[in-house]
């Protein structure tokens, strides 16, 4: 799972894996929020991840969602065997 925010000019990553080794991620319910090459986050770097956090949490799953329904309500199941 891979999903982006740009807030400003950082873009936050939201992965069901955490980065490498000695990257700074905030957990997210199931997901890891962080901002490629970060180590050592600054204020508004800890400041992007919880706004992309929260705009997960307020919409961004359920539109995930409703865009992961469309995509199955567009195949066609599999033929039975």
């Amino acid at each position: 799972t891979l999903i982006t925010y740009t807030i400003g000019s950082r873009t936050v990553y939201l992965t069901n894996e955490r980065p490498a080794p000695g990257f700074f991620a905030e957990p997210s319910d199931q997901l890891f929020a962080w901002i490629p090459g970060v180590r050592d986050p600054t204020q508004a770097d800890r400041e992007s991840i919880g706004t992309a956090i929260a705009a997960h949490r307020a919409g961004g799953r359920q539109a995930l969602d409703r865009e992961a329904r469309k995509l199955e309500d567009d195949h066609a199941p599999p033929p039975r065997t």
